[in-house]
């Protein structure tokens, strides 16, 4: 399909976490693997399979405090005021994604690694 169609399915796809592949993400450009990885992370854009709402509101109850902070006031988003319940919350809720593939990912390096020494093979790097 070319490198431009390749490029733009990568975006599309984990714009909407529709599960297809045209091209594998770690040999896309620099840029267009920032956007992809983007993309998976803060997983708030409109038609996407999941949570997107939810870490959408995540992300403007975060950024409401840290404006209200900045200005000087007391945060308020929908004429509620934003305390320190709901930062817990949000707070735990913008973390846990990446911490929970961040925990699962060392995990599994570690089992491969001593499944590896189990076997007495040396690791490739």
């Amino acid at each position: 399909m070319g490198a431009g169609a390749t490029a733009l399915w990568s975006i599309t796809t984990t714009v909407t976490s529709n599960g297809s592949v045209n091209g594998m993400h770690d040999s896309t450009m620099p840029l267009s693997g920032m956007m992809e990885m983007l993309n998976m992370q803060i997983n708030t854009w409109f038609g996407g399979v999941g949570v997107g709402w939810m870490n959408y509101y995540t992300f403007i109850i975060i950024a409401v405090f840290i404006s209200g902070l900045m200005v000087g006031r007391t945060p308020e988003f929908l004429r509620k005021k934003v305390e320190a319940r709901e930062m817990k919350i949000a707070t735990i809720v913008a973390l846990l994604h990446p911490f929970v593939i961040l925990v699962f990912t060392a995990l599994s390096c570690y089992i491969l690694r001593i499944i590896l020494n189990l076997w007495k093979v040396k690791a490739v790097g």
